[in-house]
C-alpha cells in the first residue's frame, strides 16, 4: 500500500502497531493463529496408549519399536451401471471389504527392552516372523492398536493374517521392517 500527498488511506488506522496481532483484515483467523487451550473431556480420562501387538488367545507379541508408520486402507465394493447415451452412471450395492494395515518400523526396542546388537535385532525379527505366520497350525490373530494399562481395555482388528513381511538388514546399527496385514473384519473392536 502506498501513501500519496501525505493523506492517510481509509484503512490506515487498521495498520497501526497497536492493532492486536497485526491481523486487521483477518479477524476471523485469530483462533487459527492463537488457539484456545483444549477443554477437558471424557477422552482425557482414558489413557489409551499406542501399543501395536499381535495377539492369539493368551499370547501377545508386541511389535518392535519405534513404529515409523501405521496406515489403514479401507475398500468399498459396489456395482456400477452405465446407460448408453445418458451422462453419468449409477452405483448400487455398496459393501465394505476388509482392511489392509501397512506397518513400517525399526528394531530398536521390543517389549520395553532395548536391542543393541545385530544378533538381538535379528532374533527379534525372526520372532516377529514366527508370530506373523498363519497356517494350518497357526490360526489368524488380532492386531491390537491401542491398550489402556489401567482398565486393560484394547482396541484391535480381528481375523488378521499377514500378506507380506519385508525386513532390511543392510544397516548394521538399526534393522527395519515393513509388514502388510489383512483384517477380514474391518471393524475396530474394543474389549
Amino acid at each position: 500500500m502506498t501513501f500519496h500527498d501525505n493523506k492517510k488511506p481509509r484503512h490506515a488506522s487498521l495498520l497501526s502497531p497497536t492493532t492486536p496481532y497485526f491481523l486487521p483484515f483477518f479477524p476471523s483467523l485469530l483462533p487459527t493463529f492463537f488457539p484456545s487451550p483444549p477443554s477437558s473431556s471424557a477422552h482425557d480420562i482414558m489413557p489409551l496408549q499406542f501399543h501395536p501387538a499381535i495377539v492369539r488367545s493368551t499370547t501377545s507379541f508386541p511389535l518392535p519399536r519405534p513404529i515409523v508408520s501405521l496406515r489403514v486402507q479401507d475398500v468399498w465394493d459396489a456395482e456400477r451401471f452405465k446407460s448408453p447415451l445418458i451422462d453419468g452412471q449409477r452405483t448400487v450395492g455398496h459393501s465394505q471389504g476388509g482392511s489392509t494395515i501397512v506397518i513400517q518400523g525399526q528394531v530398536a526396542a521390543q517389549a520395553g527392552e532395548v536391542r543393541f546388537t545385530e544378533a538381538e535385532m535379528l532374533a527379534t525379527l525372526l520372532s516377529l516372523r514366527e508370530a506373523l505366520h498363519v497356517g494350518e497350525s497357526q490360526p489368524k490373530f488380532d492386531l491390537v492398536l491401542f491398550f489402556d494399562p489401567v482398565t486393560h481395555e484394547r482396541q484391535y482388528f480381528q481375523e488378521c493374517s499377514t500378506t507380506r513381511f519385508e525386513w532390511d538388514l543392510s544397516e548394521a546399527s538399526l534393522y527395519t521392517y515393513s509388514l502388510t496385514i489383512q483384517a477380514d473384519n474391518p471393524q475396530i473392536h474394543t474389549a
